[in-house]
């Protein structure tokens, strides 16, 4: 695996309603030859963690690196994210998805830092949230404040296909 000399992480969630940008970051990974993560934006949640902690069982904490396979992410229930990463592999490309713990443009920042994430694909209606929304992730415009976060280019998709670098 040549993943350790970056990567590209797109927005992703299970519903698939960002299918327009992780095509999109598909084509970029394809064209650029990146490893493709696909960052679960709906995984972090109040009541529970997405991965087990050293809490959950023994052992358990240790058997998921920082890229979870679609093997992976098939036995942790979340098979709609695992569909995602396998149809990108029968694209051609290495692809892993990734299930934050909290929301917002903080941690997206800090597991592209940890990841040497070359550019990050954000779908454009997430530009900018609602007030409710804002006081979940901490800011109304969260492409802005990941921008001043990180050094990876910051690539926003278009339901038409288009990519805008910001």
């Amino acid at each position: 695996m040549g993943w350790r000399g970056g990567c590209l992480i797109a927005l992703t969630a299970e519903d698939d309603r960002y299918a327009y940008a992780r095509r999109a970051a598909l084509r970029v990974a394809l064209e650029e030859s990146l490893p493709l993560i696909l960052y679960d934006v709906d995984a972090a949640s109040l009541l529970t963690e997405p991965l087990p902690s050293a809490w959950s069982a023994e052992g358990s904490g240790e058997q998921f690196g920082d890229r979870l396979t679609a093997e992976q992410l098939h036995r942790l229930g979340r098979s709609p994210l695992a569909r995602q990463v396998e149809e990108a592999e029968s694209d051609g490309v290495e692809a892993y998805g990734w299930l934050p713990t909290s929301h917002g443009p903080d941690p997206l920042a800090e597991y592209a830092f940890e990841q040497k994430a070359r550019a990050i694909v954000v779908p454009a209606e997430r530009e900018e949230v609602d007030p409710l929304s804002a006081m979940l992730v901490g800011t109304l415009h969260p492409i802005d404040r990941l921008e001043d976060e990180v050094a990876a280019r910051i690539l926003v998709a278009h339901p038409d296909g288009a990519l805008e670098r910001r």
